[in-house]
Formats: structure tokens, sequence, C-alpha cells
């Protein structure tokens, strides 16, 4: 915070505080990713993909068919976080391989 200045700070856990200048730190659980409940989908959040061996196994058949380096880079850098979808970190991806990527997830249902 900068010299002479004040902020209400409200963390995801719902605790909130009022804090002044300085350096603050504050450590609460990630917020769960609710599931779509349905079949997985590029836009829906990641953890839906994640969570099932088959729709993950779809993803990553389908990158190596793309280009297996990326695919390899993708298994190694990409992190599922709280309200990420897939389709951001795919966004180098060609839009062909983007849909058969989603067609072979909306077949698991």
């Amino acid at each position: 915070m900068p010299p002479n200045t004040v902020a209400e700070v409200a963390l995801p856990d719902g605790r909130t505080f009022e804090v002044g200048s300085g350096t603050h730190r504050w450590t609460t659980a990630a917020p769960a990713t609710p599931s779509t409940g349905g079949a997985p989908s590029l836009d829906g959040p990641m953890t839906d993909v994640v969570d099932r061996p088959d729709a993950s196994r779809f993803v990553r058949d389908g990158l190596a068919e793309w280009d297996a380096d990326f695919a390899a880079r993708f298994r190694r850098r990409v992190r599922c976080a709280p309200g990420r979808n897939l389709r951001d970190p795919l966004n180098k991806v060609p839009v062909a391989m983007m849909e058969r990527i989603e067609e072979r997830l909306r077949a698991l249902g």
C-alpha cells in the first residue's frame, strides 16, 4: 500500500481487514471451482477435464497429434487453477484441432 493510504481487503474466505501503508500478506484456501456437472469442455472449468482420466487422455492425445513438443510442454507447464478454463492455455492450437478435442470431450457426456 502506498504511504498515507488505507484500504479494506476482502479475502475469498470472507475475512476482511482494514490495512494501512506497507506490505501485507494473507494465506487462505482457494475457493472450489464448481463442476458444470455435464460433459467436460474447453470453456468449462479445467477441473472437469483434469478430474476425468478419459477426458485428460483425449486432450493429451489430441495435442500430441498436432505437435508432440507442444503437448509435452503443455503437460509440464500448464497448471489447473480455480476458475481457469482449458481454452486459454490452448490459444496457439489451430482451431480445427481445438474443435476435434472439443468434439471428443462432448462425446464423453
